[in-house]
């Protein structure tokens, strides 16, 4: 169970994704606005404003939490890979049951991530060894 010291990493407000869903959320307004579907906008704003308010990652001492909802126990990683989907930094985690998970990476904080994540996870963890290893430089995790 989580207690209120493990650290949680939010999507960084820096992020492409935000500009992205920003740009999105007040196009589909202008839209909407035109059309007189403001609900439809408030449908879809609301997801979009969650993406960015719930915390992304939450490492605990036995596992992960991914966006609040999601939690994953050190023993279920099976093997982890970093990769980019439209630009955005991401650790594709492999279970041992169930669907992958893609934890972010464009967190405000990736560097403490990564540092977090090679303290907790048990040595000889798939999660660890990928943290232990540090971000990969084109990840381009400059301050």
């Amino acid at each position: 169970m989580g207690t209120t010291s493990d650290p949680t990493y939010r999507i960084s407000w820096r992020s492409r994704l935000v500009v992205a869903a920003s740009l999105l959320l007040a196009a589909l307004f202008v839209l909407a606005w035109l059309s007189d579907a403001l609900v439809l906008v408030l449908l879809l704003a609301v997801p979009l404003v969650a993406m960015v308010l719930v915390p992304a990652v939450t490492v605990r001492a036995d596992g992960m939490s991914l966006y609040g909802v999601n939690h994953l126990q050190w023993n279920e990683v099976v093997s982890v890979r970093a990769t980019r989907v439209l630009g955005l930094p991401y650790a594709v985690v492999q279970r041992q049951k169930g669907m992958q998970w893609w934890v972010p990476l464009y967190v405000d904080d990736r560097r403490g991530l990564f540092a977090t994540l090679a303290s907790r996870a048990p040595a000889g963890n798939a999660l660890h060894a990928f943290a232990a290893m540090g971000p990969d430089p084109s990840f381009n995790l400059a301050p």
